[in-house]
């Protein structure tokens, strides 16, 4: 018995290792700004804004696109993420300064949930305890990454790896 749980605690740190990993590659980008499409998707999207309370930012939310444009509008892009636009109102409730900074922190860690879930995963079907680890560490070091850790819009790509990762893994 006791064995049994020295080995689960050894290799719940491997994933722990991975997402901390994960997260600190990208303390860098703590210090940046919101760039490009997060303009539009954060500072200027109507159901982010810290000031409406959750009852009409669920209500936009659910009748809104990603960008705020009402989905019934010809001018909408249909993109539909009401759980990635929640998460940026939370940020801005957060932090009513403005500041990037809360949104940068909430991508980094989010990038290390989803690589602890790729190693969980990982763990569950491959032999070993390097295979997993290696899996994940390649996971949260790949530059394919970059992209969705390091801008704000990229947290919709980042709830979707966690979703499908945790789904697959359930």
């Amino acid at each position: 018995w006791l064995m049994r749980g020295t080995r689960r605690l050894r290799a719940n740190a491997d994933g722990s290792l991975a997402a901390a990993v994960a997260v600190l590659l990208y303390a860098n980008t703590l210090q940046n700004q919101l760039v490009f499409d997060d303009h539009r998707a954060i500072e200027r999207n109507g159901c982010v804004q810290p000031a409406t309370p959750l009852h009409a930012h669920l209500a936009c939310a659910l009748s809104h696109d990603f960008w705020g444009t009402p989905l019934a509008s010809p001018s909408s892009h249909h993109s539909y993420r009401p759980l990635t636009t929640l998460t940026f109102w939370l940020n801005a409730r957060a932090d009513t300064s403005g500041a990037a900074a809360g949104y940068h922190v909430g991508n980094a860690l989010l990038h290390g949930l989803v690589t602890w879930v790729l190693w969980s995963h990982a763990a569950a079907r491959l032999d070993g305890r390097s295979a997993p680890l290696a899996a994940a560490l390649l996971f949260a070091a790949h530059p394919v990454n970059t992209e969705a850790v390091a801008y704000g819009v990229g947290r919709a790509d980042l709830l979707a790896a966690a979703l499908g990762l945790g789904g697959m893994r359930l």
